[in-house]
């Protein structure tokens, strides 16, 4: 790899950690080293005249042990020194056209795929789902509004600091309040259906949080996540990347990952007609995956030869291998589906 490319990419926070630790984790390791062994050279020195019980004029020359056990460790040192003179320049070598490799995944992903898929309206990648067999009619639907929990803490600490420091003694004392807040706005719903033959399908429909979610734990499969107390549980990306850095800002606009897949109507005029006789009732095919014999979890439901789409499997399927493609992951991308189940 040509030196002018390697000198002309900008370093990455991992690419300047690892560079910086080459040196800094040698001389620390020096300094640890020659100070064990000044220590460890006199106590064995010490230690092994007073041991033998010799007469005080026949004792051996303690500093005589203490300059041979400190010249061994120099000579150890020494070999430390010339193996790092030796292996750190190929090591820096090494982090430098990684952090190439890495500085162009994160641009593939920054003018290749980011584009494609933030400007494009969810709903127009063909869904990875085929329809299930059969026309269907409606006779019930229900809604389910997504929650989400607020709470606070309150109460009281009593510490004794004479009988702390004695026994650890102490009194903790407090009240959890948390509160279900629907959101009426997200709501995801059951659809039941009945064909001709008198039988029955129930229907998943989900919201369009779930979209959100999915594409939030697909990233997170590669930059991690952080928990409330602070600790970073790790994805396949090492922090501090040019790519890790990359997806960490990727963003969607909601009028072209949410908006395509809400459709409230066209649910409250399957719902409505639920209260007419079957004959008149809309005719419905379902796109989607069975969950089990009975119940179908659908992508996309087409009524009377209008077809909507619920959840993008497309587009996060497609989003999923042009990760792996720019990222050279050897990674196929699991059932999404299994996200919203």
């Amino acid at each position: 790899m040509s030196r002018n490319v390697v000198s002309a990419v900008p370093l990455s926070n991992s690419a300047e950690e690892k560079l910086e630790s080459i040196s800094s984790n040698y001389w620390v390791g020096c300094f640890f080293l020659i100070a064990l062994s000044v220590l460890a050279g006199f106590i064995l020195a010490a230690s092994t005249a007073d041991s033998m019980g010799y007469p005080y004029e026949q004792k051996p020359d303690v500093w005589f042990r203490f300059w041979v056990w400190l010249a061994c460790a120099v000579g150890v040192q020494l070999i430390l020194l010339v193996r790092h003179l030796t292996t750190s320049p190929s090591r820096r070598k090494e982090i430098l056209e990684k952090n190439v490799r890495d500085y162009a995944q994160a641009e593939c992903l920054k003018s290749q795929i980011f584009p494609r898929f933030a400007n494009t309206r969810s709903d127009a990648f063909p869904l990875r789902e085929g329809e299930i067999e059969g026309s269907w009619r409606p006779f019930k639907v229900e809604h389910f509004a997504s929650q989400s929990l607020r709470g606070d803490i309150s109460g009281q600490v009593c510490l004794d600091w004479r009988s702390f420091f004695r026994s650890g003694s102490g009194e903790v004392s407090g009240q959890l309040k948390q509160l279900a807040v629907p959101d009426l706005l997200d709501l995801s719903s059951v659809v039941f259906f009945e064909n001709d033959r008198g039988e029955t399908l129930r229907v998943l429909v989900p919201s369009p949080r779930a979209t959100k979610e999915t594409l939030a734990r697909l990233i997170e499969s590669y930059v991690g996540r952080d928990d409330p107390r602070g600790y970073h549980s790790g994805g396949i990306l090492t922090r501090g990347t040019h790519t890790y850095e990359a997806l960490k800002q990727f963003t969607t606009d909601e009028t072209s990952l949410t908006t395509p897949i809400s459709h409230p109507a066209l649910l409250d005029r399957l719902d409505a007609s639920t209260q007419k006789s079957l004959e008149v009732r809309p005719e419905v095919r379902v796109t989607g995956e069975m969950v089990q014999e009975g119940v179908a979890l659908a992508t996309a439901l087409t009524v009377e030869g209008e077809k909507r789409t619920f959840f993008p499997s497309g587009y996060l399927g497609e989003l999923a291998s042009g990760f792996a493609f720019a990222l050279d992951q050897d990674r196929e991308p699991g059932n999404l589906l299994a996200a919203v189940a």
